[in-house]
């Protein structure tokens, strides 16, 4: 009886330390796409300063992206980054595209708000108008920051 409880001890031991070192990989990974996100951001607001220069950074970007969205594939945040490079470099239904993959993870207010944004930009108030609306149904405050 004393051998079948060492053994059970172990093997719960066992179980607890490989569980312990899958979550210290994943933590590895969440971290390493965060950082990956915060330097896209930092960038990405450089280079919309920069203008036409621009483009070759946020091509850039897009890569370091798909490379953090493979660390961390529910991170909403990585998804808003990547609808936000696309409208930088005006390619609005990339940018929409972008968003919706976030909206699937997480649906938020800024979200719809920048669904709003690009298909205005794309000349189509309607469905502006329909995700700005949204928008601002989920948060009030978004009101004053409505395109005029």
């Amino acid at each position: 009886m004393t051998l079948v409880r060492a053994s059970t001890r172990l093997a719960a031991l066992a179980f607890v330390l490989l569980a312990l070192f899958a979550q210290s990989v994943r933590m590895r990974r969440l971290v390493g796409a965060n950082q990956r996100l915060r330097a896209v951001e930092l960038t990405s607001l450089a280079a919309a300063r920069q203008g036409q220069r621009a483009e070759p950074l946020l091509l850039a970007n897009l890569a370091v992206l798909r490379d953090a969205e493979r660390m961390d594939p529910a991170e909403v945040g990585l998804r808003v980054a990547r609808g936000s490079v696309y409208f930088l470099l005006g390619r609005m239904d990339q940018a929409i595209s972008g968003y919706e993959a976030a909206l699937r993870l997480e649906p938020r207010p800024e979200i719809y708000f920048n669904i709003g944004r690009a298909r205005l930009a794309q000349g189509d108030p309607v469905a502006a108008n329909v995700a700005l609306a949204r928008a601002v149904r989920i948060d009030p405050k978004l009101t004053k920051e409505l395109p005029q």
